[in-house]
């Protein structure tokens, strides 16, 4: 067998092919920077030509006179010569090194390696080995890398990997393989480092085999099916500058956090004497799939720490061995880049100190970014924190943050304003430049600001901020501030959550660039994207007990996504920080006694699936909640596949869209009952998309020939045809749910044109699609925030006479119009859009349904109760949008020259209104009892109590079977009274606003304390003439149906 090994050098590298006999061997020499013209073909044929011809050799007698006969011969017998010199010299080596390598390497070596890799081994250090120096050289064979560095100094396996993981390195496709375990090894004298690198096969999985460590059962239950890491330091009396680590990752990149814990150990002199690591299955790993791994990374480390009182140049002191273990913990797997630079460039910066510096410029880059892109790039601050002058102030703000929040002995009231107030001022003093004072004093106040954090637990994902809203403000969308803002600055990733309610919900969403210039303007606006969501989830969540909430958070790209895939991609970065952003809300909302609380007051939060969210994730995040013991587990995410009611599924935002779309048909004279022809209409988004792929279903289901659909375009392609895409396939695509490049080519229609996005042209086709192409409807189910707008919306006019291209718009995808833009097409070519915030509103509400049956029913309950409950949410929630459709168009009707969404909005907002003085009402007037409930028998009326109106909001609100399996007191029981006074406050606003009207509604006395008393006495009225319309039931008379409809549209217009 023919070994490959790369020598290292000062000047660069030089790979040799050895042969395997040690006496007769030949070394032939590849220098890559002085590479032989002739071909790889050429090379092999002249090695084994100078093999052959040296397997005879004698050596010239020293007394003998000789000459070569001609020109050839002496060539000939040069080479022998050289021969004989090199037998005798590599002779001599193996004289040497043999009885060396026997004595210095560790018992473990011999033990545990195999005895044809020791041979190998053997042969290379003594083949190479001059003058008894053990040379620097990789060795590589079918299944294995053995790594020999002379010398075994701190930093030498962070060294190897670098080398191993940098683009374009490649010493053969070995690397590019799943790493199995890796054995380093020291030789006792000291003069040598072996690190053997064990990969799987080709094609093959590798075999798992866990490194025998004591409380190896211990650690990898503690860790599987988590994203957890376990870090155990053990100490020896007879050697105190001995330590053994014992480190348990779950679900890491192995080479990658081998490179980071070799980093760490060297930045602290730390020297790296004996490991062996290898992984261990987890089959409760739920992110194993694809590209990713699915198993936990055991390490069994033997460190040798510097000598005391000896500061090794350019080294930082090793940490107390608390902050040491803590440090330790998160670096394997957590730890950002931009902190191990910033701790690494500045000894007097400890790892926690970068981790709150990073994540406050993090914070402020978002929050003053969006104003001043340009002097706030995230570049120009890094820059700025390092200028000197400003260094010091940075490095005091982080050491206020330590102290304000040390759960030992916080630094709080007088003592932290003061300290507050003196920082203030001396940066106030010393920083000159305006740009520099406001990151300064912005990265101060956010110490003031933050009312809750995780840094004091160690086990932690990433460091989150529970912020007082008011310091990151509004966004672009609206003037409102927020209830409540969570900030998590994790490694390659950070994220808000924003709410506009104390109870809210909304999507978690993943924004994830492909490119730095892409990523560097998203970072400066995702507080302002995640807050124009929530803003508009607020709209939008009107017709539910919660408010409106959104999480985003943005993913950097990076170079390691796209190199070596085999291993792992964008999609495992992906999953990470979506399990990193839910685990740190987690943190600040457990309750956990480490975290000192400035808020004082229990939070619940309740997210949904947005994009770039998968089963997996939904999965996880249950199980996740189970474990850290949250509140309502199964209430912490909605869609879940199981016990859940999954959106993509059931079609249920499509749903509420195609409602919509119907309304606008009818209202606009376009239905195909009122033409006699069928409609056009062209989407974005594709058939494997959730609103996309349902509307296409809905289309097919509920018009059949007569739809035409134009046009579509979604990530991977655009298909136009002015006579209709071919319906077939597209439903074929949606059941196999496949993207709109895999349609088949033989449906194509005489005048279809199907445009990848693969190709400059083609991707510019896509993006314009929703401009060019001329339907009678635009359902944008697709796309991302502010597709259109201001200063785009006229290449929408492309239609006929600088009309719309289409008339009537029902807004499937958030934002996909921006307000401005949407009253600019109103107004110049009076195009329809029917508003996000109501034509999509049926997924929140399916939602919120699923959540209320997760706190009164076990999973396996719902499982059960699931097939009667689907169809009861189903018809609710069009019920919901098709009231609210109809409401809009009166509303035209009667105002032609408001625009459809400012009618919508209008709408939310009185909505909203009537529920926030409903539940402001309660939560003053209602006492609660010391178990938390509250007193039924409060009379919110003189005649009308507590107990009443919860068991009517529940009774109007609940679907029937779910009631009627759970009844009214387990209903009372088990669902959270802050969360029983949000059913009871919608229930009472919609019903208000959307029997009585808009106007009736608006000329109400709009202070809270008018509008709690009209709700209330609306509900009075209404239990009266229910009431009334029974006895007239009963009574016989002939016109008894008669006058009940006339009650019941005629009440109750008398209470203001």
């Amino acid at each position: 067998m023919i070994s490959r090994i790369t020598l290292g050098g000062r000047f660069g590298s030089t790979v040799l092919r050895t042969l395997p006999n040690l006496s007769r061997s030949i070394v032939y020499l590849k220098d890559k920077n002085n590479i032989p013209k002739a071909s790889q073909r050429d090379r092999g044929v002249f090695a084994r030509r100078t093999y052959q011809h040296s397997i005879k050799v004698r050596a010239p007698h020293a007394s003998t006179v000789w000459a070569p006969s001609d020109h050839q011969e002496q060539l000939l017998n040069k080479k022998n010569a050289m021969v004989y010199e090199l037998e005798k010299q590599q002779r001599k080596s193996a004289e040497e090194v043999v009885p060396w390598f026997l004595e210095n390497m560790p018992d473990r070596y011999f033990e545990t390696v195999p005895k044809d890799l020791q041979n190998r081994h053997l042969r290379a250090i003594a083949g190479l080995s001059v003058a008894g120096a053990i040379p620097e050289l990789t060795l590589t064979g079918e299944d294995s890398i053995t790594v020999l560095v002379p010398k075994d100094n701190p930093g030498t396996l962070a060294t190897i990997m670098e080398r191993f993981w940098r683009p374009g390195f490649q010493i053969n496709d070995v690397i590019r393989r799943k790493l199995v375990s890796l054995q380093v090894f020291s030789s006792k004298d000291g003069s040598m480092s072996m690190d053997i690198f064990r990969f799987a096969k080709p094609g093959e999985e590798p075999v798992h085999t866990a490194v025998e460590l004591e409380d190896e059962d211990r650690m990898f239950k503690q860790v599987a099916g988590t994203e957890n890491t376990m870090v155990e330091v053990k100490t020896f009396k007879d050697d105190p500058l001995k330590l053994n680590l014992l480190i348990a990752a779950s679900n890491v990149i192995k080479p990658m956090a081998l490179q980071r814990v070799g980093r760490y150990l060297g930045m602290h002199g730390i020297n790296l004497e004996d490991a062996l690591v290898s992984s261990k299955h987890d089959e409760t790993n739920t992110l194993g799939s694809g590209d990713c791994p699915a198993d936990v990374l055991m390490m069994d480390l033997s460190v040798r720490l510097p000598e005391p009182g000896v500061q090794l140049e350019g080294k930082t002191a090793v940490p107390h061995p608390k902050q040491f273990k803590a440090e330790l913990q998160r670096v394997v797997k957590w730890l950002d880049d931009q902190c191990f630079d910033l701790a690494g460039t500045y000894p007097e910066i400890s790892f926690t100190q970068a981790e709150i510096i990073n994540c406050l410029c993090s914070l402020e880059h978002s929050r003053l970014g969006i104003h001043d892109p340009y002097s706030f790039t995230r570049t120009n601050i890094n820059q700025m924190i390092r200028r000197p002058q400003l260094l010091q102030h940075v490095i005091a703000i982080s050491d206020l943050f330590i102290a304000h929040f040390n759960p030992s002995e916080p630094l709080q009231g007088a003592a932290f304003d003061s300290k507050y107030a003196e920082l203030g001022a001396a940066i106030e003093r010393s920083v000159a430049d305006e740009k520099e004072l406001t990151l300064m004093t912005g990265m101060l106040r956010a110490v003031k600001a933050t009312l809750r954090t995780n840094l004091y637990m160690p086990e932690r994902y990433a460091l989150a901020l529970r912020l007082d809203p008011t310091h990151t403000g509004h966004g672009t969308v609206g003037t409102e501030i927020p209830y409540g803002v969570f900030f998590i600055s994790g490694r390659r990733f950070k994220g808000f959550h924003v709410r506009f309610r104390d109870i809210a919900r909304g999507g978690l969403r993943v924004v994830a660039p492909n490119t730095e210039d892409q990523h560097a303007a998203e970072s400066a606006r995702i507080y302002n994207e995640a807050y124009s969501l929530a803003f508009a989830q607020q709209l939008k969540n009107k017709d539910i007990p919660e408010g409106g909430s959104k999480a985003a958070v943005l993913l950097e790209p990076h170079e390691s996504d796209n190199h070596i895939p085999e291993l792992f991609g964008h999609n495992f970065m992906v999953r990470k920080c979506v399990r990193a952003t839910v685990d740190c809300i987690l943190d600040l909302t457990s309750g956990d006694d480490r975290i000192v609380d400035y808020l004082n007051k229990p939070e619940l939060i309740y997210l949904g699936p947005d994009e770039r969210i998968i089963p997996q994730d939904i999965e996880w995040i249950i199980n996740r909640a189970v474990q850290r013991n949250y509140a309502i587990p199964q209430a912490l995410m909605s869609s879940k596949a199981r016990n859940g009611i999954n959106h993509k599924q059931f079609g249920v935002t499509s749903e509420g869209v195609a409602v919509n779309l119907e309304v606008g048909l009818r209202e606009m004279g376009m239905h195909p009952e009122q033409t006699g022809r069928p409609f056009t209409v062209k989407l974005t988004g594709g058939p494997d998309g959730d609103v996309a792929g349902n509307m296409i279903r809905l289309l097919s289901e509920q018009y059949g020939d007569q739809v035409r659909i134009v046009g579509l375009a979604d990530g991977s392609a655009c298909l136009e045809d002015p006579t209709g895409i071919d319906m077939d396939e597209l439903m074929r695509m949606v059941h196999e749910q496949l993207p709109l490049s895999e349609f088949n080519p033989a449906c194509l229609g005489p005048q279809s044109v199907l445009s990848r996005a693969d190709t400059l042209e083609g991707s510019m086709l896509r993006n314009n699609m929703h401009n060019r192409v001329t339907a009678d409807a635009f359902v944008p189910a697709g796309g991302r925030p502010g597709t259109i707008n201001i200063r785009n919306y006229r290449d929408f006019l492309s239609g006929l006479e600088g009309a719309g291209s289409s008339p009537l718009v029902v807004e499937g995808a958030n934002l996909f119009i921006t307000p401005e833009a949407r009253q600019a097409l109103f107004d110049q070519a009076a195009v329809v859009i029917i508003k996000d915030s109501s034509a999509n509103k049926c997924g929140v509400v399916t939602s919120s349904q699923e959540i209320l049956a997760s706190m009164v029913v076990s999973p396996d309950e719902f499982v059960a109760l699931k097939e009667a409950l689907v169809p009861e949410v189903l018809a609710k929630l069009k019920q919901l949008a098709r009231v609210e459709a109809e409401m809009l168009f009166r509303e035209r009707r009667d105002h032609p020259d408001t625009a459809l969404p400012v009618q919508s909005v209008r709408v939310s907002v009185a909505i909203n209104r009537v529920h926030d003085a409903v539940v402001g009402r309660l939560q003053e007037g209602v006492k609660l009892m010391e178990d938390g409930t509250p007193d039924w028998n409060h009379h919110v009326l003189p005649n009308l109590t507590l107990e009443k109106v919860v068991a009517t909001s529940l009774e109007d609100h609940v679907p029937a079977c779910l009631l009627a399996q759970v009844g009214l007191e387990n209903m009372r029981a088990r669902v959270p009274w802050p969360y029983l006074q949000n059913i009871l406050a919608c229930t009472l606003a919609t019903s208000l606003v959307y029997n009585q009207g808009l106007t009736f509604a608006e000329n109400l006395p709009q202070d809270s304390d008018h509008l709690a008393d009209a709700a209330f006495r609306y509900l009075e009225h209404n239990e009266l003439v229910e009431i009334w319309a029974k006895q007239i039931e009963d009574s016989g008379i002939a016109s008894a149906d008669s006058i009940v409809q006339f009650i019941h549209s005629s009440q109750p217009r008398v209470l203001s």
